[in-house]
């Protein structure tokens, strides 16, 4: 129809002659009757025209919808559970544990896809043994883990000694109450040191140090140890060393806030360097790297510094 319109709108004078020449004296009624048609039929035309547009500007409206904002799926809950192996059938990926906090024995199912830890390695359930403390970790509303981490009780002792090289340390420990005995302790290749949460080595440790000590699997050999470092250390952010003068970030706990200042103290001839448990020099040490710091005995110059890597604690600016 749209097609139409447009060739009798554009040939109407066409139209007009060859009607005269077939009409003669009718002719000019025969026009006016012409003009009429097309006038008519260009008018339809018009009217469809508009329906048309009319249609698809509705549909299209009408399949445009608004677009929904994509909400992002919030992270479920993680829920731990501490307890102490009860029993355990390796055979059926089951055990029972006794809660801490609860006081009573939760049987539990392990489905294929469980992730089964000791420390930081990997194992069976089958190395699992009953005794051993374990925390069980669910997502979300699950009835099953989806992974549980193993380790023996710590051994809460004192440093008496240590021998880097041959791996071993010798503690002070008490069986009983009223009896300690010393008793020397051979620790993993790859033992894991920490001071006051510093990575540190063996050779770190020193007479008299308060340490928390973490079994191996076979509750032999010593994978982790926890000290206390002596009250004589500061602990502090470093900041930078000009020439003998070590400058150091310290934070002053006040009676309402805390406050963080930088104080100078002056390196010994012979100031000691350690970074993560090996030796180093104070061009290894950066900006912010949380340091312990032991003086003299006069305490007048640093005669030690301990740091570990940026980032270890959180830095509060």
């Amino acid at each position: 129809m749209l097609v139409l319109c447009a060739v009798l709108s554009t040939h109407m004078a066409t139209l007009i002659k060859i009607n005269s020449l077939v009409h003669g004296g009718d002719a000019e009624m025969s026009n006016s009757k012409l003009k009429l048609l097309v006038a008519s039929v260009v008018l339809m035309g018009g009217l469809m025209t508009i329906g048309l547009v009319s249609q698809q500007t509705i549909a299209k409206a009408a399949s445009t919808k608004p677009v929904e904002e994509v909400k992002k799926d919030e992270p479920k809950q993680i829920e731990r559970r501490d307890g102490k192996i009860k029993s355990l059938d390796a055979a059926k990926n089951e055990l029972v544990v006794t809660l801490n906090e609860e006081k009573f024995d939760l049987p539990v199912f392990l489905d294929a896809k469980v992730q089964v830890f000791f420390g930081k390695r990997l194992h069976k359930l089958a190395d699992f043994k009953p005794d051993m403390n374990i925390s069980l970790f669910y997502e979300g509303e699950t009835k099953n883990p989806f992974k549980i981490e193993g380790n023996w009780p710590t051994l809460d002792s004192t440093v008496m000694g240590v021998d880097a090289t041959k791996k071993t340390v010798s503690i002070r420990t008490e069986v009983n109450k009223g009896f300690e005995f010393e008793v020397p302790l051979s620790t993993a290749e790859d033992v894991e040191v920490k001071i006051d949460s510093l990575p540190s080595g063996l050779a770190d440790l020193t007479l008299g140090m308060k340490i928390w000590i973490h079994f191996g699997l076979n509750k032999k050999t010593v994978e982790l140890i926890e000290a206390e470092a002596p009250r004589d250390q500061l602990s502090a952010k470093f900041k930078s060393i000009d020439g003998n003068i070590a400058t150091l970030t310290l934070r002053v706990l006040g009676h309402q806030d805390e406050r963080k200042i930088d104080l100078k103290f002056p390196l010994s001839d012979r100031t000691v360097f350690r970074l993560s448990g090996n030796d180093a020099t104070s061009k290894d040490l950066l900006a912010k790297m949380p340091i312990r710091v032991k003086f003299s005995e006069n305490r007048l110059t640093v005669t030690h510094i301990w740091a570990g890597p940026v980032g270890q604690e959180k830095e509060d600016e």
